[in-house]
């Protein structure tokens, strides 16, 4: 028989100040636990920002990849439609924005771009944008998944071009900052124009660009040479209801260069990426741009100020010898109902792909 031990109430008795110590630990490790988890299975309506991380480099680096190929890398948190078809058509967008202006030359332009195709949720927590594409410096273009499905054809290849050729731009070291703002996104816009009118499916496109730029006063033009200059211009713009025109009118003016000085839009691009690359490396948009195109930056805006003047309510005048030549039209237009684009406007030669 094992004898009882008398335990002492004595040997049970804990200081009051070690029980509030214990206390005290165990809430921080509570606390600091309950955040780690918290951070762990976050989603995209709580997420804190991320300091010094821009929102868009955020969205990209928050989607998996779906397709990778030399050209592109396609990024997307929802299931997309004709994968393939996608990829196919993405890159023969790059190609042509590659072949148009000759800059297979330059290796630091043809690496493979990252395509972002997000969903509603994702894209509206990162970048709160309703519709169309955003580029993120030389590495890629966003845009919303459903506005890309949804949208029509013309619009959506319209801006794979437009969103390209941003990136290609910053590759050469001629993004905007460096560019202005009127002439950064005048030749994306031409970029993106000429893709859907090469491919024959741009009427839509091309309507309510045309319908827009028909509008334009010679006030107008003065307000994109002045205002319309620096990166965060284009959100100042936006937010006035000025930023379709005044993207679409530096369009119009690349256009209006191209026909003045190199004759042909083959020629003009062509010359384009040789004022870009040149550009990235001297920096000085004055000098480059009368050595490329034979007239002073300020010239060009000031003939193009006039030609704006003597075409207002004459669209016919205003778009002969341009993509929007023809347009706008007096009734409805769908995708590809327009099969005399090519009579219109001068083509290089068809698609190939892009040479490695």
């Amino acid at each position: 028989m094992i004898p009882r031990t008398k335990v002492s109430r004595r040997s049970f008795s804990f200081p009051i100040y070690r029980l509030v110590l214990l206390a005290f630990v165990l809430a921080i490790l509570y606390i600091n636990c309950s955040y780690s988890w918290a951070q762990n299975s976050r989603t995209f309506d709580d997420a804190p920002p991320q300091n010094n991380i821009p929102p868009l480099k955020q969205l990209i680096d928050s989607l998996p990849i779906v397709y990778r190929s030399p050209y592109i890398e396609v990024r997307s948190d929802v299931v997309i439609p004709n994968l393939q078809e996608l990829t196919e058509k993405l890159t023969e967008v790059i190609s042509i924005d590659i072949r148009l202006q000759q800059l297979a030359r330059f290796p630091q332009a043809c690496r493979q771009i990252i395509v972002a195709l997000a969903s509603d949720q994702a894209a509206n927590h990162y970048i709160n944008h309703a519709f169309g594409g955003l580029a993120f410096k030389n590495l890629a273009f966003a845009a919303h998944a459903k506005g890309f499905f949804g949208r029509d054809d013309s619009y959506n290849w319209y801006v794979a071009g437009h969103e390209f050729e941003h990136v290609l731009m910053a590759r050469l070291g001629a993004s905007g900052g460096i560019l202005p703002a009127y002439l950064s996104e005048g030749i994306a816009c031409c970029v993106g124009i000429h893709y859907v009118l090469e491919s024959q499916m741009g009427s839509k496109a091309l309507q309510s660009q045309a319908l827009k730029l028909a509008q334009a006063r010679a006030s107008d033009a003065v307000d994109i040479f002045q205002n319309y200059v620096r990166p965060q211009d284009l959100a100042i713009f936006r937010d006035q209801g000025k930023g379709f025109l005044a993207e679409h009118l530096g369009g119009l003016f690349i256009q209006f260069l191209a026909n003045r000085t190199c004759g042909s839009p083959e020629n003009f691009f062509i010359q384009w990426g040789n004022f870009a690359f040149e550009l990235g490396q001297t920096k000085d948009l004055n000098r480059e741009f009368k050595k490329h195109f034979g007239i002073s930056l300020e010239k060009a805006q000031q003939d193009f100020t006039k030609y704006i003047n003597e075409t207002e309510n004459n669209p016919q005048a205003r778009f002969a010898n341009t993509a929007y030549a023809g347009y706008p039209k007096t009734k409805p237009v769908k995708d590809y109902d327009d099969k005399t684009m090519h009579d219109q406007y001068s083509y290089p030669p068809q698609p190939r792909p892009v040479e490695r």
